[in-house]
Formats: C-alpha cells, structure tokens, sequence
C-alpha cells in the first residue's frame, strides 16, 4: 500500500495542476478510494488483498495530497485561506476522533468480522465524494470547466 502511495501522490498532482484542477480531480479520487474499499469486501486471497491494498494506496494518496489545493481552490482572497484551512481540520479531526471507535464498535458487532467496517468506511468516502461534487456543481456547474 505505501509503494502504491508514492505514485498516487504525484501524479493526480500533476493532472491536477496540468490539466482540470484540483476539484475535478479530487472527486475521481475520493470516488475510486471508496470502491477500493468496497472491492475489499470481496478480496478473499492475500494476493486479492494485496492487489486491494494497493490499489486502494494509490488512490487514498491522491484524496491526501489534493484536498489542501481543493480548499485554496475555494478561497478567492487569500488572506481568509487560513481560517478556511482551519475549518477543514476540524472536521477532519472530528473524523479521525470518531472513526476509530466506530470502526472498532462495528467489528465488534460483527464478532470479530470487518464487513460493517467496510461497509461504513466505503459509504463515509463515497458520501465525501457526493459532497464534493455538490460543491463542484454550485462552484462551476456541469460544464466542463478546469475548477
């Protein structure tokens, strides 16, 4: 998962910052990291696992280095970039605060099993990327526009 990492942190950078943007690249990122962990429900070798895994790297890599070029995206005076940035980690620290005691909640409730993990994991990032792509639509619409 870390080597898939490396290559899933340059190079949706550089479509990002050659091609579409940030938000348009970002929410295919969010997207395919979250049926990444929907495709783990099914791996049932480790060489499935692995695959997985890596797959999933490459494009957990992209929502990790894209967000913070999303949120400057959406901030047109650059002296309130910071507050903005603020509000961002305090919702990504909510997050990180409860995603651990739900996760480890659900496996418990399936006795040991990650299948209710999974499933929320893969619904709490596709709802992400359902919320990303309203924030493209009320930014710039359906048109294809570099956002």
């Amino acid at each position: 998962m870390n080597a898939a990492n490396l290559p899933g942190r340059f190079l949706p950078n550089l479509i990002s910052d050659a091609c579409i943007g940030p938000l348009n690249t970002i929410i295919p990122s969010t997207t395919m990291a979250a049926l990444f962990i929907f495709l783990w429900i099914s791996s049932t070798t480790h060489t499935s696992l692995l695959i997985t895994a890596c797959l999933y790297g490459f494009a957990a890599a992209g929502l990790q280095s894209l967000y913070n070029a999303t949120v400057y995206s959406f901030v047109p005076d650059l002296s309130k970039a910071g507050i903005r940035m603020a509000m961002v980690f305090v919702v990504i620290g909510i997050a990180c605060l409860t995603g651990a005691p739900v996760g480890g909640s659900l496996i418990d409730k399936d006795n040991g099993g990650y299948l209710y993990a999974q499933i929320f994991s893969g619904c709490s990032i596709l709802c992400g990327a359902a919320f990303l792509l309203a924030a493209r639509l009320v930014k710039s619409g359906w048109g294809p526009q570099r956002v």
